[in-house]
């Protein structure tokens, strides 16, 4: 590689590890460029000096979440620009005697006075701790704000006696102007779309389509990257050049002068920050007649952007955007040797495949068309929406009727290209659904795709393509280790107050789920989707699992059922099991009511419904729930809905041989569940409760907790501890709660 601030880039970015794998890191990449290193010693030196700031700075990063309810009445200094609509306000601020930093979030916005970036205000707050994810695969909110050094949050606050503001809040100040004069000027689709390509505002844009570009790959379309910033340049550059006639040093100073301003209209994102630094570094260098090599200048301004502001390395936006880079700028000689058809088709496949692991260990999945998908949508929105966006923002100043007909051309051209692309199947066959990867594919990976590079300028193109394969195949041989897995595993996912269990069998002969609970509706028509978004689809999706085999509903209670259709829906399950007849919400799959006595079989694995019986007189629905006695590898678990103690006893006389490894504790531990002899009958030592924290219905009730303790089983609750794992193997077994 030319240049030599990656060498200096790398021994900065190894000052992020922990002390003692910090020093091992830096030693290896030392003893791997030795000769360069005698050759040039004051790259060491440079490097060196890098690496121990980098090391002190990064062990002042100790943000620690607040761990209980806290309220103050402190002095604060907000510290980004506080985002108002006409419901909610939300802004970070840093207390001043701690300077930790917390974000406050209200509906209460008319009660609030003005608020602006830099001011220093007295707030009265309640800070509550964020919550950890409780779910392998869900999002962890807490993760994600001690990322932002951010400790707390606040929903419940008022302020007072504000005073200053810093010289950025004039700017943020103008973008809200711009903002609201676009607003008042264009139809709401239109303004959607200006906000987010121009102001770096996605909030307005249908979260339909927001998620339908993010299913595609096509997240940074919709974000203010560095090709938008490029386009923006080179329309300034020929426009002050072609229009206005001015010289080369006018135009340069008009974008030094323009580009700072714009990184905060935008935002502040990292791309936008990146590419505004790079165009202002090479104007700069035109000024002493010095060329940087690109690659240098990108390390260059990657080093810049974390001295000023360390906790950036971790934003998704601020990784995207230098690999890509970076990726490019390394494969140069791959890109330019071919027809520009074949380049930007290569470009677009070099950008998805070198953050394939981010896009994983963020996502799960990926879409196998996204490199053609992008290879069309980038020049439509490059050419022709991000140009027809800035022509729109011109002749906002103009007379009402002008503005109305390119707002209608514009809804009119882009509103049928968006619903045409909307109508495109994401989800076909290739929606590739993997889960995150191990550190060690993932370095394999890297490893194999620099190497294809590396041969391709060598003109070793066999070896290259033999890299190249290499680095998908060793992913794809992660995605199937599951299939080589011979345990039984059984996980009981924190719903809250509902029910789900997702089972796997030995080499994934088989993936089912009991029920699919959703948080409660208050009516019919307010349907929630709560738990299967944050919670059944990324627990799924983080294990690879793209369909399931069978879908058992016990009963059919919104705590059960509320979220199976959103997982019918998506997940294709091929048979639907129930105790009642069909229900309305099974649009796929084959549908089958079962009855006591039926079975299942999954490989050698057998599924044995010990209850209802039809025939019995009980009215309370609950107690016509599945109850199903899972059998494989020697080991047995029992599942038993929210029957109540009198189906309990009836199981006790019908099945005396019932001696069940793990069972579960019957209607979230009511008392109307887990009679004494029921629990002297069963003899097992492990027990699950699925429950919601601090519910209304106390449950599990102390007595049920007391007979459990009383019988010497051992509790296993979702309130406590989270999503619980179950894995038995020939007759010995372990069980895993989420949180420590």
């Amino acid at each position: 590689m030319k240049g030599r601030w990656f060498f200096v880039a790398v021994c900065f970015l190894c000052g992020y590890l922990p002390d003692g794998i910090a020093w091992l890191a830096i030693i290896g990449w030392y003893l791997l460029f030795i000769q360069l290193l005698i050759k040039k010693p004051w790259i060491f030196l440079l490097s060196f000096c890098f690496f121990i700031s980098s090391l002190y700075i990064s062990s002042t990063m100790t943000t620690t979440p607040i761990k209980e309810d806290r309220s103050v009445n402190e002095t604060f200094v907000i510290t980004t620009n506080p985002t108002r609509s006409d419901e909610t306000l939300e802004f970070k601020a840093k207390k001043i005697s701690t300077g930790e930093v917390f974000i406050f979030y209200s509906d209460q916005v008319n009660e609030l006075p003005k608020l602006v970036h830099g001011a220093t205000c007295t707030i009265d707050a309640l800070l509550k701790p964020p919550k950890p994810a409780t779910n392998p695969g869900q999002f962890d909110y807490r993760e994600y704000l001690v990322k932002k050094a951010i400790s707390g949050l606040s929903y419940d606050f008022n302020v007072s006696h504000c005073s200053d503001r810093s010289g950025m809040s004039y700017v943020f100040e103008l973008r809200e102007r711009i903002k609201y004069h676009l607003e008042n000027t264009y139809s709401s689709e239109t303004y959607s779309w200006m906000n987010a390509l121009l102001l770096g505002d996605q909030s307005l844009i249908h979260k339909e389509t927001i998620d339908h570009f993010r299913l595609w790959n096509l997240s940074h379309i919709l974000a203010i990257s560095g090709l938008h910033v490029g386009l923006i340049i080179a329309i300034i550059y020929a426009f002050s050049q072609y229009v206005l006639r001015l010289s080369t040093h006018q135009i340069k100073l008009i974008l030094l002068m323009f580009l700072p301003v714009y990184i905060i209209l935008a935002g502040t994102q990292p791309p936008v920050i990146r590419a505004s630094l790079m165009a202002i570094f090479l104007i700069l260098s035109s000024y002493i007649n010095k060329k940087t090599l690109t690659i240098d200048i990108v390390f260059i301004v990657m080093i810049a952007i974390l001295i000023v502001d360390r906790y950036l390395i971790f934003q998704m936006s601020f990784q995207f955007s230098f690999l890509v880079t970076i990726a490019l700028i390394l494969s140069k000689n791959f890109l330019i040797q071919s027809h520009w058809i074949w380049m930007s088709l290569r470009i677009s496949l070099i950008s998805q495949l070198i953050i394939l692991p981010l896009q994983f260990q963020y996502f799960y999945y990926t879409n196998s068309l996204s490199a053609i998908a992008n290879l069309v949508l980038i020049p439509y929105f490059t050419l022709l929406i991000i140009p027809f966006n800035l022509l729109l923002f011109l002749v906002s100043f103009l007379p009402k009727e002008l503005t109305d007909f390119f707002d209608w051309a514009f809804v009119t051209l882009h509103g049928n290209v968006i619903n045409a692309f909307m109508k495109i199947d994401a989800k076909s066959w290739f929606f590739w659904v993997v889960g995150s990867l191990p550190i060690e594919v993932t370095i394999i990976f890297y490893v194999s795709l620099l190497s294809m590079f590396i041969f391709w300028d060598l003109n070793k193109r066999r070896i290259a393509c033999f890299a190249g394969v290499l680095s998908i195949m060793v992913i794809l041989g992660n995605q199937y280790l599951p299939w080589l897995d011979k345990s039984f595993k059984i996980t009981m996912l924190d719903l809250g107050q509902a029910d789900s269990y997702v089972v796997e069998f030995p080499n994934r002969s088989g993936i089912v789920m009991i029920d699919a609970g959703e948080k409660l509706s208050f009516s019919e028509d307010d349907h929630t989707s709560v738990n299967y978004d944050k919670v059944i689809k990324p627990y799924l999706w983080s294990n690879g699992i793209k369909t399931i085999d069978a879908l058992f509903i016990t009963h059919q209670d919104n705590d059960h059922n509320g979220a199976a259709p959103d997982l019918i829906s998506a997940f294709n399950p091929y048979n639907i099991f129930s105790s009642t007849e069909e229900v309305d919400y099974v649009l796929k799959g084959s549908f089958h009511k079962l009855q006591q006595g039926d079975e299942i079989s999954f490989g050698e694995s057998k599924i044995r419904v010990l209850w209802p019986n039809h025939s019995s007189n009980l009215k309370d629905e609950n107690d016509h729930s599945l109850v199903l006695l899972f059998q494989s590898n020697g080991s047995e678990v029992l599942l038993t809905g929210d029957i109540s103690e009198e189906v309990e006893l009836q199981l006790i006389n019908q099945y005396p041989w019932l001696k069940p490894d793990v069972f579960q504790v019957a209607h979230h531990g009511s008392l109307t569940s887990t009679h004494s002899a029921w629990l002297d009958h069963l003899s097992a030592n492990h027990s699950l409760i699925s429950v919601g924290q601090n519910n209304l219905y106390g449950h599990p009730h102390p007595v049920v907790l007391e007979r459990l303790q009383k019988n010497g089983v051992h509790v296993w609750r979702t309130d406590q501890m989270g999503a619980i794992e179950v894995e038995l193997y020939k007759g010995q077994g372990t069980i895993k709660p989420y949180l420590p």
